[in-house]
């Protein structure tokens, strides 16, 4: 029983030698962590930049447990053990950014120890990250005054005030979620693992940081001020939905990805922040806004050439046009 991390652990070399609830507990963690919502709301995963500073050898997690939520407690209190020195690293390399206590779950492996190799668990922090930088250094100086944000994708690193068509989905999107890992598991998991009580625990766990974030600056409705500011984030062909509908599984079955089995590739966010939403968004309330404006996450063509972009811009008077960014009056 040779000494990890200053402490005499048993060495377990594959998760299959822990025991079955701890064992649930960790298949379902890895897929319950929802990084497309979270990215809805600009925050994201760090990604290391070598290793994992975070690692729990499957050794701390031996024993018995009663259920996945005793054995869940059980993973964050290793996880509490060590986050610090970890968290030191993600801040070297991260060092403009905010971390927060939810994480992403990935195996790993340490290498070179007296067994040849440690396998466990790593935990990855959630951070504040901005997704349209490039637009908002473009229109910094149109975003002056009353200023309503039509997503919460930028409400981890501004104080503008929003609107979250995601929030009141929360419940929705925890079920989709649900259904989408669970029939995952039945098909291609040869454990057919997948707990949707920690499921579920896991995800309102995140929703309840997310909802609470932004707390005072969310709106229940869109009035009007000076500028209407639209972040839009460009989906790949592979994460677009054609016939999206007003239910989030309907809409996941009716799509290749789900006919071709590319689970791991099908998110909720594309389905809500769609171009059908910024179009009733722009129809609904432009005219309540001296200027709408208009970022992106990725390069846009011309407004006249931009697929990407929601038809009903074409209704207002374009002003300036960037790599990143389109800014429109509206009166």
């Amino acid at each position: 029983m040779p000494s990890l991390f200053g402490r005499k652990v048993k060495v377990i070399h594959h998760i299959d030698h822990l025991h079955p609830i701890m064992k649930l507990t960790i298949k379902t963690i890895l897929d319950s962590y929802l990084p497309d919502i979270v990215k809805g709301y600009g925050f994201k995963y760090a990604d290391p930049r070598w290793g994992e500073p975070i690692f729990i050898p499957y050794g701390y997690l031996d024993g018995e447990y009663k259920d996945t939520l005793q054995a869940f407690k059980k993973v964050m209190e290793e996880i509490n053990d060590r986050k610090d020195d970890g968290l030191n690293k993600f801040k070297e390399w991260y060092p403009d950014v905010k971390f927060f206590d939810i994480y992403r779950f990935v195996q790993y492996s340490v290498p070179g120890t007296e067994e040849g190799y440690t396998p466990g668990i790593a935990v990855d922090p959630l951070m504040n990250y901005n997704y349209f930088k490039d637009g908002m250094e473009e229109v910094k100086n149109e975003i002056m005054g009353d200023v309503v944000v039509a997503t919460p994708s930028l409400s981890s690193f501004t104080e503008f005030k929003f609107y979250d068509p995601i929030i009141n989905r929360r419940n929705e999107i925890i079920d989709a979620y649900i259904w989408l890992n669970r029939t995952f598991h039945e098909n291609y998991d040869k454990d057919k693992m997948y707990d949707e009580t920690l499921g579920r625990y896991y995800m309102n766990f995140i929703f309840n940081f997310l909802e609470e974030f932004g707390k005072g600056r969310r709106l229940s409705e869109i009035t009007e001020g000076e500028v209407l500011l639209i972040p839009m984030f460009v989906w790949g062909k592979n994460k677009t939905f054609d016939n999206i509908s007003n239910n989030i599984v309907d809409t996941w079955k009716n799509s290749k990805l789900f006919k071709d089995s590319m689970f791991h590739e099908i998110d909720a966010l594309p389905v809500i922040l769609n171009k059908q939403y910024l179009n009733s968004i722009i129809e609904k309330y432009s005219n309540k806004f001296n200027k709408v404006i208009l970022i992106s996450d990725k390069k846009l063509p011309q407004i006249n050439k931009c697929t990407e972009c929601p038809s009903s811009l074409g209704n207002l008077k374009i002003l300036k046009e960037g790599n990143f960014s389109k800014i429109f009056l509206a009166k």
